[in-house]
């Protein structure tokens, strides 16, 4: 088996059904997938992972990897001294967990743009970023040790996802599940970490982010699909979010 010490982070795309046998890194990485999928063997288990889920990796731990069909690009971070001080002080670190969250999603994306688009600024952006991705990682850990969300939230974030094309308001989806407008959104917000208006904001723009890099929709249409008023809502909140134009995102996977 192969010990491997990387060069820092960067991102890396593998071509399809590519396999990389036994290896292991000498320091604790993270890894986000932007496109694509994979499987991984690790400690002993089998995983399958989509765009969006953020893996760690502790130090000297053996893995082997499948590529999907679709191929994959990754984000390999080698985190600071600090980042590695975040993870490893969470106890679940040690068994190479992988998380999936829309928020630690969008941070990778910001990442993964400082270094396909890298400026005079760019390591100390990078250097701020992978803190926080180790940060919030942790944050998400612990946010799945609490206990499971009850059916009736399950339902309300279902009706989010369902329902892109025409968002409905917090107190539609609070009646549509037999609860209380407030009582909805604490309890959403503890659960998922996030208010549903702003649950429902990322998955529109994550759903139209990944109609511009997987085929050739018109932005008008896409805008429609995923619920913003016209090409130009669109736009605007897409630019704010993942920093460039619809456009200037959908070139980087041509």
């Amino acid at each position: 088996m192969a010990t491997i010490r990387p060069p820092g982070s960067r991102l890396s795309r593998w071509a399809p059904g590519a396999v990389m046998g036994a290896h292991a890194h000498a320091a604790a990485s993270l890894c986000f997938l932007i496109e694509g999928g994979y499987a991984e063997e690790t400690l002993g288990r089998r995983t399958d992972h989509r765009p969006g889920d953020l893996l760690a990796l502790p130090g000297d731990t053996p893995h082997a990897q499948q590529i999907s069909a679709a191929g994959a690009l990754k984000l390999i971070l080698a985190p600071s001294e600090a980042a590695i001080d975040i993870l490893q002080a969470e106890p679940d670190f040690a068994q190479a967990p992988a998380l999936r969250s829309e928020t630690v999603a969008a941070l990778g994306r910001r990442l993964a743009r400082e270094l396909a688009e890298p400026d005079d600024f760019s390591p100390l952006v990078r250097e701020g970023l992978e803190i926080e991705a180790a940060a919030l990682f942790c944050r998400g850990l612990r946010r799945e040790r609490l206990p499971a969300p009850p059916p009736w939230l399950k339902a309300a974030r279902d009706r989010v996802v369902g329902q892109l094309d025409a968002p409905a308001s917090l107190d539609e989806v609070a009646r549509a599940v037999g609860r209380h407008p407030a009582h909805l959104a604490r309890a959403f917000r503890r659960s998922y970490g996030t208010s549903l208006g702003e649950y429902a904001r990322r998955q529109r723009l994550e759903t139209a982010a990944r109609l511009l890099r997987t085929g050739a929709m018109p932005l008008a249409e896409i805008a429609l699909t995923c619920g913003f008023h016209d090409q130009a809502h669109l736009s605007r909140a897409f630019k704010l979010a993942f920093g460039q134009s619809p456009a200037a995102w959908r070139r980087l996977f041509v």
